[in-house]
């Protein structure tokens, strides 16, 4: 035996039966809880005993709806004078300070431009990070004039062509010891004044990064074989500066090996990484000389 409910569609009976309970406590509750804002908001209308009859109120909307209308002539200055506006040019034909405030900035790619919309201070920042980009690459050419490969460790071998992604390998100075890294993440000195250091995706100049995180591999004994820095004691990981991420790799130059082991091809390691090694000391002295000379630079920043 089944029994069917049947509901009522009319909702009558139910709001009968709510008005008729008590909730005078709920509001007291509310009235003694609601901030001013909902006070505000919930506050009922007085009725002005001034307001025009609903016929009378219609036919003044109607006067104004009909006194605001637009001839075609006005309509097509209007559009005329807000695209002079917008566009930066005044009707006297001089520039507007709207062209002021904005500036355009390109940015180049080995076969593309972009163009990029900034304002203020990411402008200026960005500005001051390029001159610092070129005086640090200049630095570097002077610095490592006793080194060999001295072109390549003055771009890290980074340009536009062969730029500084997620993933690449390079040799760094880690803990005064020349190593290969992998890199993980990367961030950009510039940006807002709020932020010194942003994340980046790619980069075409290293003397623009400020930290690089990397994975490392530590150099053994025997000859282009390297491995990882956990058996050696030393963490897996490392937040290395960009002033001694000194040469970047090609991936196809990197073998990993299934017992954690690495290999660096020959035709890297015998001309780039050996000598580089055999001068480790004055590798040492080199990057120190750059950080002192960068240390300065940050120094005359904060005093401007």
């Amino acid at each position: 035996m089944h029994t069917v409910v049947e509901e009522d569609d009319d909702p009558s009976p139910i709001l009968s039966r709510i008005s008729a309970y008590n909730l005078s406590i709920l509001v007291d509750e509310r009235l003694a809880h609601q901030s001013k804002e909902t006070s505000d908001a919930c506050r009922p209308l007085k009725q002005s005993s001034k307001l025009a009859p609903i016929p009378n109120m219609r036919i003044i909307q109607v006067q104004v709806l009909h006194a605001t209308e637009r001839s075609p002539c006005q309509l097509l200055a209007d559009k005329i004078y807000n695209t002079l506006r917008l566009s930066g040019i005044n009707i006297k034909g001089e520039m507007s300070g709207l062209a002021h405030q904005v500036r355009w900035t390109k940015q180049a790619s080995a076969m593309a431009f972009s163009d990029k919309e900034s304002t203020g201070n990411a402008v200026n920042a960005k500005q001051a990070a390029a001159s610092h980009a070129s005086a640090s690459t200049k630095s570097c050419q002077v610095i490592f004039t006793m080194l060999p490969h001295t072109d390549s460790l003055a771009t890290a071998n980074i340009n536009t062509i062969f730029q500084l992604i997620n993933g690449i390998y390079a040799i760094v100075l880690y803990e005064k010891k020349l190593m290969v890294g992998r890199i993980i993440t990367f961030y950009e000195k510039g940006g807002d004044k709020a932020s010194r250091h942003l994340w980046v995706s790619n980069a075409s100049s290293v003397s623009t990064i400020s930290w690089i995180s990397m994975q490392l591999w530590v150099p053994l004994s025997s000859p282009n074989t390297f491995k990882s820095s956990v058996q050696s004691g030393l963490p897996k990981y490392g937040l290395v500066h960009s002033m001694v991420f000194l040469y970047a790799l090609m991936p196809k130059v990197i073998t990993l090996q299934e017992d954690g082991l690495m290999k660096l091809d020959t035709t890297i390691y015998n001309p780039v990484f050996r000598p580089l090694n055999i001068k480790e000391g004055a590798v040492v002295q080199a990057v120190k000389a750059l950080m002192g000379r960068k240390q300065a630079n940050d120094a005359d920043d904060n005093r401007e």
